[in-house]
Parts: structure tokens; sequence; C-alpha cells
């Protein structure tokens, strides 16, 4: 039987999912935004250039609400009376995250990976695609993350030294405000910025 949602919040599991993959020369930060995908709770990119993301849940009905997550179409489209040159735009057509996990589109991640308090979410609920960590806080506030299912490979291309570089840089970004102000970088940092 799951257990209800614990007291852990989001950035208590982000610090887990953090300290288990920290080394390795991997490159990581919370809540980045990837172009033309959705926000990663973590993201983390390996020396060989692939993707992972790591995607926060603190209750069965924030999993559950997962599978609804949808974002309108960027398509490239023609400047009038030019020939082969194109912009990029919003469109009204819609995809959702999920049905794009499930398929072969090369569009996201590598891997795929849901990450909750202990046992809220079991591993025969997660998609096949998916894997699943739990995460807790021991009596002295250590926070830990464990692999209940390993998230398979998906088949998707290596990410460019760019986003590595942007990552990198709004990592330092955040540091630079918390020793300048003295408060969480977040809370200064505009999170709605888009990297690609």
């Amino acid at each position: 039987m799951a257990k209800a949602a614990t007291a852990l919040t989001e950035k208590d599991i982000q610090r887990a999912i953090m300290i288990k993959i920290c080394g390795g020369g991997d490159t990581f930060i919370n809540n980045f935004t990837p172009v033309e995908w959705w926000e990663n709770d973590v993201i983390r990119i390996t020396p060989a250039g692939y993707w992972y993301e790591y995607e926060v849940k603190l209750s069965m009905s924030d999993f559950r609400a997962d599978k609804r997550k949808k974002q309108n179409v960027l398509k490239d489209f023609p400047y009038p009376g030019t020939s082969g040159k194109t912009y990029r735009s919003w469109t009204n057509e819609m995809e959702f995250k999920h049905k794009l996990l499930a398929g072969d589109s090369g569009r996201g991640p590598k891997q795929f990976w849901f990450v909750c308090p202990d046992e809220v979410i079991q591993p025969e609920q997660v998609p096949e695609w998916a894997g699943l960590m739990w995460a807790s806080k021991d009596e002295y506030g250590r926070m830990w993350a464990i692999c209940k299912r390993q998230a398979p490979n998906r088949k998707t291309k290596k990410q460019s030294d760019k986003i590595v570089e942007r990552i990198q840089f709004r990592g330092f970004k955040r540091y630079t405000y918390k020793l300048m102000f003295g408060k969480d970088a977040e809370a200064e940092v505009d999170e709605t910025e888009h990297y690609g």
C-alpha cells in the first residue's frame, strides 16, 4: 500500500537526486527548461553528451497529473517573399510529453526518472519508458535517493556543448546571486529562461 504525501519538499528531493548523481564529470542543475521541452526538476548531462531528466513527484495525485502535461508545438515557417529563410513560432497544435517519451521521436532525454518520497509510487505504476527513485531523509537531515527501477535508455541525440555551457552559466549565476545578496539565488534568477 502506498504512503500518503510526506513532509519532504521538492527542494529536499532535488538535493537527494543531486547527491546521488554527483561525480563522474556530469553537469547538472535543478529547474532548467531545455528548448522545445518541459522544465526539468533536475537535468543532468553526462560527459558523453546525453541528457537525463529527473521529475519530482510529491504525491500520487501529482504523479497521475503528469500524464496530462502538454505544450504548443514550435514549427518553422517561411518568411513571406523570401526563398529558404524561415522563422520559428508556436502553433495551436498541442503535443503531450508522455506520448513523446513513449515514442521514437528522438526528442527528449536519454533517460527519464520519476523521483518521489519513499513508497509514494510503486515500480509497477511507472511507465515502461521511465525509471523510479525513492528519496528519504534520515534523522540527521541527510537526503538519500535509492533506485527502485532502472530507467531504460531511449533513442535520442547527444546534446551540444552549448546546452552544457548554459547549464553551467545558470549555476554560476545562481551561486553569484547567493554570494552577493545572501539570498536564495532562485528568488533572484528569472526561472522562465529557456535554453537550448
